[in-house]
């Protein structure tokens, strides 16, 4: 038994954890080990997880790392960890293809009495096998007979390792061919093939035996095809076979030489190969993709019902994901090709709904692919593609832009507008100023109305088309829709902002008018708006016009007030006929149109009588001021006939300031009219009309020589809370009547309280002049 190891050794700090990698091959066959030591016991075992059909290795190192801990993998092994409860949790999976198996290794394998075992309890150093089918060195066979564990003498002796010229431990530096192996690795899987051939040059002058030759040839081989060095190709390949013929990696191999041959238009030698692979490797993933290679030349001549068996066969016979994507891909082109539609987008559809990740992936394949389709004119799957692409995308691709750019016109060519419209602002927001969105913005022009979706993408998509086409009939329509819009969403007011480019005259303008209006009104805002109240002229729309004419008159716009009553009043058969009448009288007098005002107030008394609705009465209040105003004889008697029906009515108090107004007023009328007045501000607690009825009163009163109860008045007065002119006033009136009594010194008092304001007045004169008076 031939057997060969290779050690290379990663060491991680995790308080004194320590992982070593080794590699080897044994009967020609590649495994790995990785041994865990620590300075204190550790516990390992194995778990199944049916979700990953596999077992993975958890290590509990109760520490946390002090220099942290990256994750890493290998060939056969998965490295990573998880922080449980503040504890290090190291997980070791196998990869794909490969097995692994735990070993627990005693403390002291001599006091231990056996060299290696299953996991059990805590230990030190603990071992993990990942292998390729059969597990190195050790046969799974059953013993029949009896199984002696590997004992150890007692005696211990102390021994010394290899040592150098100077007494030294001899350091090796092996496995550091495997860190070049892994940086090549690493190119081809990152597509880098000219720096993956140069180190492998590099790696074979430095370690011209390395145990990794035919691994590197076989990636030089990838890079060499992917570089275009098909003649190379051929030479290395055929060579790589030759030396190593039982490798696994032989089909894939073929599969590049059956592709370069095609390249170089030899589909003879390609076919070759191709049928050697399912010939010779029927059960490996390249037989499924050779199967679909010979489909795809069948398809170029008249077989094309052999080739659609041989892309079935490939289709199903494959386990690889990659592959069946690839294969489907494929198929589907060939039925495109074949006016087979229907099965095509049948292929496309599976590959779309189970791996939309794939076209960002495989970018250039998928260039090609929607380049192909779009000629087919399949825009439809072109569309589903393309959106897979750029939403799996890194944004910062130049591809993004170049597919974003076409996506727009793969969407309008289906017929798809609103994604159509939705992709080109996308492209216009993301690349504004590129070469390409001058071209997209006038394709965008284009769908102008053909947007469906939500009404904010509509009011959005009408408000470009506003802003782009003002004052034009397209401008016009798109200012209608968006003002339909609103009026649903009841948004009177952006309505009534669009009135510069809406038609003229337009009823939704005044429906929507209307529409705020009646919203205010029910809400009793009638304040909130006025300024569409003045705008108004057209009241079909409103729901309650007693009250709207109600908002107009509280508002004071009584002409138009006027307008809307005359018109509503010209049914006089309307059971609302009275109360237009009401309101006619009262906005009337509003108008200054006194004379017409008491005509229709007599007409509301009139009326009122007849109906039995008393409640109107109190049209009597504007009787009496619109009489007033004419200076008519008739206003004592209207003001009779309030006194009678209303004598207590807070209304009343304008009627006796209107009466004491009055300059023909005798004395006794006003001693009337002022007593009422105050009398009935005491009723109702308010002092509206303070000091101006107490001033009018006490003069009438000195006049008709009712000193004392004048004194009493303003006894009162003084004490309110008036500006400082009235109370200097009242003060002077105070002291005025004081004198008058008798009581010099009290008017002195009073004098002096009536200068002690500081505010200057005429008052304030004439009680510093009554004062020198009385020092006299």
């Amino acid at each position: 038994m031939r057997s060969l190891f290779l050690f290379f050794c990663l060491v991680v700090s995790l308080h004194a954890l320590k992982i070593d990698i080794s590699y080897g091959k044994e009967q020609g066959k590649p495994f790995s080990i990785i041994t865990l030591t620590h300075n204190s016991p550790f516990k390992c075992k194995s778990i199944l997880r049916e979700e990953w059909r596999s077992s993975f290795v958890q290590c509990i190192i109760d520490s946390i790392p002090e220099n942290g801990f990256l994750p890493f993998d290998t060939n056969f092994f998965d490295v990573s960890y998880q922080m449980i409860d503040k504890k290090f949790h190291l997980i070791i999976k196998e990869k794909d293809k490969y097995k692994q198996q735990l070993f627990y290794i005693p403390d002291d394998i001599q006091e231990s009495g056996f060299f290696l075992g299953v996991e059990e309890g805590l230990s030190k150093t603990w071992q993990i096998v990942g292998y390729d089918k059969e597990i190195p060195f050790l046969s799974e066979n059953k013993n029949r007979g009896i199984n002696f564990p590997i004992e150890f003498a007692e005696n211990k002796y102390h021994y010394i390792g290899e040592i150098d010229t100077d007494k030294k431990p001899v350091i090796t530096s092996l496995g550091a061919d495997y860190l070049e192996y892994l940086k090549v690795k690493d190119f081809i899987e990152s597509n880098s093939y000219g720096p993956a051939l140069n180190a492998i040059a590099a790696t074979f002058k430095k370690f011209p035996n390395t145990l990794f030759a035919k691994d590197l040839l076989f990636f030089q081989i990838k890079a060499l095809y992917h570089l275009k060095r098909y003649d190379s190709v051929i030479d290395y390949g055929d060579n790589w076979i030759n030396h190593y013929a039982s490798d696994s990696s032989v089909p894939e191999v073929l599969f590049i030489l059956g592709k370069t041959y095609m390249h170089l238009k030899f589909p003879s030698e390609a076919m070759y190969y191709y049928r050697r692979i399912i010939d010779e490797y029927p059960e490996d993933r390249f037989a499924s993709l050779s199967k679909m290679k010979i489909a795809s030349q069948l398809a170029q001549g008249t077989n094309t019902g052999l080739a659609r068996i041989y892309f079935s066969q490939a289709y199903q016979e494959t386990k690889n994901t990659n592959d069946a994507i690839e294969i489907a891909i494929e198929w589907a082109i060939f039925e495109i090709q074949n006016n087979h539609i229907q099965n095509a987008e049948e292929l496309f559809d599976k590959v779309i709904k189970t791996h939309p990740e794939y076209f960002a992936k495989e970018q250039d394949k998928s260039v090609r692919l929607l380049a192909f389709l779009s000629e087919k004119q399949m825009y439809k799957i072109a569309a589903l593609i393309g959106q897979k692409f750029v939403d799996h995308i890194n944004k910062e691709e130049s591809s993004y832009e170049k597919i974003l750019f076409l996506l727009g016109k793969f969407y309008e060519k289906s017929q798809q507008f609103d994604d159509a419209h939705k992709v080109n602002s996308q492209y216009l927001k993301e690349y504004d100023g590129y070469p390409g969105a001058k071209e997209v913005l006038s394709r965008d022009d284009k769908l102008l109305f053909k947007v469906s979706g939500s009404d904010k993408e509509k009011i959005e998509r009408y408000d470009y088309i506003l802003q782009k086409y003002a004052n034009t009939p397209e401008a016009l329509k798109a200012a209608t829709l968006k003002a339909e819009i609103l009026i649903n969403e009841h948004k009177y007011e952006e309505v009534l902002n669009m009135k510069k480019v809406l038609p003229k005259d337009n009823e939704l303008y005044n429906e929507a008018l209307a529409l705020l209006i009646n919203q205010n009104i029910k809400e009793g805002h009638c304040s909130l708006i006025s300024q569409y109240l003045a705008e108004i002229e057209d009241f079909k729309y409103i729901e309650n016009k007693l009250q709207a004419f109600d908002c107009l008159y509280a508002l004071h716009f009584n002409s138009k007030a006027e307008k809307l009553v005359k018109k509503e009043m010209e049914n006089k058969e309307s059971s609302f006929y009275l109360d237009w009448l009401y309101r006619d009288a009262k906005n009337l007098y509003k108008l200054g149109k006194y004379q017409n005002s008491i005509l229709a107030s007599k007409d509301v008394l009139s009326l009122a009588e007849a109906k039995k609705k008393p409640q109107y009465g109190d049209i009597l209040f504007t009787m009496f001021d619109a009489l007033n105003r004419l200076n008519s004889p008739d206003t004592i008697k209207i003001y009779g006939e309030l006194e009678k029906q209303f004598g207590d009515d807070k209304r009343m108090l304008k009627v006796y300031v209107a009466l004491l107004e009055k300059k023909t007023n005798v004395n006794t009328a006003k001693l009337v009219y002022a007593q009422k007045l105050y009398e009935l501000q005491e009723k109702h607690k308010i002092k509206d009309y303070t000091p101006f009825v107490e001033f009018i009163w006490i003069d009438a009163l000195k006049e008709n020589n009712d000193f004392q109860k004048a004194y009493g008045i303003v006894t009162k007065l003084v004490d309110e809370n008036l500006g400082d002119s009235e109370k200097q006033k009242a003060f002077y009136l105070k002291a005025d009547l004081e004198l008058k009594l008798g009581e010099k010194v009290s008017a002195a008092n009073s004098l002096q309280q009536c200068t002690d304001i500081v505010t200057e007045s005429s008052w304030k004169t004439l009680c510093e002049k009554s004062k020198d008076l009385l020092k006299e």
